[in-house]
């Protein structure tokens, strides 16, 4: 097989929850796992655990990666074993490298004891969505010393960037800074004109390289899709979605989606700001902020997820808690205290299923 022909099909749902096939060739899937494996320095020596859902990007590449290396790979479903399982699991098998979507360390590192069934770990890897000042902090406190966190950032499409965090490190923003550019990945930071934007300036992240995806999979055939042919060597550009600036020391900041950020009275808002002082509250375990268009105007519903007994007053003090740290413009009109947030698949936030939460809650 030709390295430029179609090897493999990752079905993502993206944040929709509509089914997408991206198409990728061995040349980028065997980039991108050796990426992994020589970030990391994995090896025969290591016991390998991936949390990624089995038909993700995420999970065929640690599939790769761990059969590159001669790691022994663990698969565990959190679905099938619970959170305490995957913890007694990566105790009982002395995982040393952790692979996992945010929002799964967010869940683990809660749990009561976990810091004493982490002691293996030397390498905890976060992949999938932005990492949260938050969510370091909480994996920084239970973490064994010796391990390294590392971000992992790109899409299904095509990787972006990857870094180890240092240990003194002390996010500027709501979210971790995502990663350095990669060798053999040419980037550009677009500014809403498709210009380049000006050094430290903010712009959509465009990648261009022979490792991304040749394109999506569509009625039997493979169509480019997002995906730009330039005819150069084979190089395909892709737009990330991602707004973000770099850093004077070569890092990319991503600053939210391009697709989630909201304009109100004229006002850019982030959603992931307000998240991020939501999820540093008592009883909160989780928290989701989206936007609803009602009436030609546009306002903001909060979301927490705080577990089978929250306080009855929960809701009414956190939303005092944001009328004190938040100017006005940012304050969700309301809130609502849920058991758990909603996931696709992939552990995704279900954007759609918590605007229908929102117009069944005010229903009654």
């Amino acid at each position: 097989m030709d390295s430029e022909e179609p090897a493999f099909i990752v079905w993502t749902s993206g944040s929709t929850g509509r089914p997408k096939g991206i198409v990728h060739t061995q040349r980028s899937v065997l980039y991108r796992a050796g990426l992994l494996v020589n970030s990391a320095h994995l090896s025969c020596a290591d016991r390998y655990m991936s949390l990624n859902t089995v038909s993700s990007m995420g999970g065929l590449l640690n599939a790769v990666a761990a059969f590159l290396s001669g790691a022994c790979l663990h698969r565990v479903d959190p679905s099938v074993v619970s959170l305490i399982g995957v913890l007694k699991r990566i105790e009982r098998s002395r995982i040393t490298a952790l692979i996992a979507v945010p929002a799964l360390y967010r869940a683990l590192c809660r749990l009561d004891g976990a810091d004493a069934l982490l002691t293996s770990l030397r390498v905890a890897s976060s992949n999938g969505e932005a990492l949260l000042a938050a969510d370091l902090r909480m994996m920084r406190a239970v973490l064994p010393e010796q391990c390294t966190i590392q971000m992992v950032y790109g899409a299904t499409e095509t990787q972006a960037g990857m870094r180890f965090i240092p240990a003194k490190e002390s996010p500027e923003g709501a979210q971790v800074a995502a990663g350095r550019p990669l060798p053999g990945v040419q980037w550009a930071i677009v500014d809403e004109n498709g210009s380049m934007a000006s050094a430290g300036s903010v712009g959509e992240l465009w990648i261009r390289s022979r490792y991304t995806a040749i394109g999506e999979w569509e009625d039997g055939a493979c169509v480019a899709g997002r995906l730009t042919l330039d005819g150069i060597h084979g190089a395909r550009c892709y737009a990330m979605g991602d707004l973000v600036r770099l850093r004077e020391d070569g890092v990319f900041v991503v600053i939210g989606r391009k697709d989630r950020q909201i304009k109100i009275n004229g006002y850019r808002v982030e959603p992931v700001e307000i998240e991020s002082i939501l999820r540093t509250e008592p009883h909160v375990l989780d928290a989701a902020v989206v936007p609803l268009f009602e009436s030609e105007s546009t306002h903001l519903a909060a979301f927490v997820a705080a577990g089978s007994s929250p306080p009855a007053d929960l809701a009414q003090s956190l939303l005092e808690v944001l009328r004190d740290k938040l100017p006005q413009v940012m304050q969700p009109q309301r809130l609502h205290v849920l058991e758990t947030l909603p996931l696709l698949t992939g552990n995704k936030l279900d954007m759609e299923a918590l605007r229908r939460i929102d117009i069944e809650n005010r229903r009654r």
